[in-house]
């Protein structure tokens, strides 16, 4: 369970397959770290966005798409587990040398550890909350007693290279350093044929993949609204005269905003000389030029967001 849900700092909404935090005191929110998580350019971060519920901070985070690790245990073999625990202790070492976040701050339980069953990427839930929590020592404690204990009750992990990564987790002279390097050189060719695998499966992506249904969330509006994009060019506005999604509940979107265009198999953006602009994940788009949008990307029509899901 989540520390700081038992502590009443935080408690969690149902988001389907998403996840949503809500902050009950405001004051505990810290800027300066939500700021350092949307410039953090290493990815091991699940994406965290900052909302209002009801006049209280709302944590929305995207994890559509990745599977939680605890859902993945039943069926994960010694190579798989492998391969995520390096990248979990990559993601830590990344965190520690950025300086301005903590590691006592990441949400350690592996329902909320998730991953990319694809690749084996792993993606951690981090609280930009002023809080005082156990230091960073006695995370990283609690983080190798759960994966030690995980070795020792799953039978399919019982092989040499996970024995001697579980001696290696429970060696309290191993530094973080020291344990990746150990883990890496138990199985670096497996690691290589992730990567390879990866990069495979990222081309035939491009090639082969296509989009039958894509779907537009708004996550701000003052209820629940979602647009279905059933056309290839499909125009978004204000105006049920121009447009064929209707955003009328925002004066500041134009009449005919952005559009939506589907073509071979992808999904782009362009925006229709807006007054107030379109933005995808933050950078605002030039007039009249596409650019294209991928599943959980966040798109931004003067102040209402809207994330993008395609299936």
């Amino acid at each position: 369970m989540n520390k700081l849900v038992d502590e009443k700092i935080l408690y969690e909404l149902p988001s389907g397959n998403n996840l949503t935090y809500i902050l009950n005191d405001e004051n505990k929110f810290s800027p300066t770290e939500y700021k350092v998580l949307h410039s953090f350019e290493n990815g091991c971060l699940v994406k965290c966005m900052k909302l209002l519920y009801n006049g209280k901070v709302q944590f929305f985070y995207m994890t559509d798409g990745y599977k939680p690790l605890s859902k993945m245990l039943a069926t994960v073999d010694a190579d798989a587990f492998i391969a995520i625990s390096i990248n979990i202790f990559r993601g830590i070492l990344e965190i520690k040398k950025n300086g301005f976040l903590s590691c006592a701050k990441i949400e350690t339980s592996f329902e909320h550890i998730y991953v990319d069953t694809n690749t084996y990427k792993v993606y951690l839930v981090y609280f930009p909350i002023n809080h005082i929590f156990e230091d960073e020592a006695i995370f990283e404690y609690d983080l190798r007693a759960n994966l030690s204990k995980l070795i020792i009750g799953l039978h399919q992990l019982s092989t040499p290279k996970t024995m001697q990564f579980l001696a290696d987790l429970q060696n309290g002279m191993l530094s973080t350093e020291d344990l990746l390097r150990n883990i890496q050189s138990v199985d670096e060719q497996h690691v290589k044929n992730v990567l390879r695998e990866e990069k495979k499966a990222e081309k035939i992506e491009k090639v082969e993949k296509t989009y039958y249904s894509v779907k537009m969330i708004a996550l701000n509006a003052p209820g629940e609204v979602m647009l279905h994009v059933d056309k290839n060019q499909y125009v978004i506005g204000r105006s049920e005269n121009t447009a064929d999604g209707v955003l009328s509940f925002n004066k500041m979107i134009g009449r005919a905003h952005c559009k939506v265009i589907k073509e071979n198999g992808a999904v782009y953006i362009e925006d229709l000389n807006s007054a107030n602009g379109t933005y995808l994940n933050r950078i605002k788009l030039a007039p009249q030029k596409r650019c294209k949008v991928e599943n959980g990307d966040i798109i931004r029509l003067a102040n209402t967001e809207l994330k993008i899901v395609l299936e």
